[in-house]
């Protein structure tokens, strides 16, 4: 029986964490895993201590940004696992600084499910993944099939996604906006439809996609 590949997950949304669960295994190469997640570079250094065989570290680099100590360089040394970079934007330098690092790839968080799954497959087989970066794209980018904007929502719409990246449940929400429950479930409803999803995974994901989540005041 094959052995499940064993990831490790650090990103800073728990939604955000589980659309990369999710993405692993819906596009067309499939990967059995094991799956950890945390959220923060403390987490991070206590799970790779007490755990130990990971395939492969899936990071986004805002935890990397936002603990003084820590450089791509410094993550490499200290882990020792294969590493899978997630940015918010791609830059040449970025790419640069990753490669002299000994990070195995770069890619987008906005990235379709099915370039995570391919880029992760790819590195569990012991390659690598460096995009070429369009520059034209920069200033005349491709819009996504079904797009959205902040004018397509009201602002406790908005409040309520915000809430939902962070990983708060309806009653959570409805408590912290002080609105009834079936009135965040109403604006759930809505808030779905204007996206086209059924899930909150789903949501977060295409919110990410979309570049509405770069707008909402975290």
């Amino acid at each position: 029986m094959e052995k499940p590949h064993k990831i490790l997950i650090a990103d800073r949304y728990p939604l955000h964490r589980e659309g990369i669960k999710l993405a692993i295994t819906s596009g067309p190469e499939y990967v059995l895993y094991a799956a950890h997640c945390v959220s923060s570079i403390d987490e991070l250094q206590s799970q790779v201590k007490n755990n130990s065989g990971y395939h492969l570290l899936i990071i986004d680099q805002t935890l990397i940004e936002q603990h003084s100590e820590w450089s791509l360089k410094h993550l490499v040394s200290n882990t020792c696992i294969t590493t899978l970079l997630m940015c918010d934007q791609l830059t040449d330098s970025l790419i640069n600084e990753a490669r002299h690092a000994g990070i195995r790839g770069v890619v987008e968080r906005s990235a379709s499910m099915e370039r995570i799954n391919k880029v992760t497959h790819r590195l569990l087989k012991g390659g690598s993944y460096w995009p070429v970066i369009d520059k034209n794209s920069r200033t005349t980018p491709v819009a996504p099939d079904h797009c959205v904007s902040l004018d397509d929502f009201t602002e406790q719409q908005l409040q309520i996604i915000r809430l939902i990246i962070d990983g708060k449940l309806n009653k959570q929400i409805s408590y912290q906006l002080g609105i009834h429950e079936s009135t965040v479930k109403y604006h759930l409803t809505n808030i779905y439809r204007k996206f086209q999803v059924r899930s909150r995974t789903q949501l977060v994901v295409s919110a990410r996609h979309s570049g509405v989540t770069d707008q909402i005041r975290l």
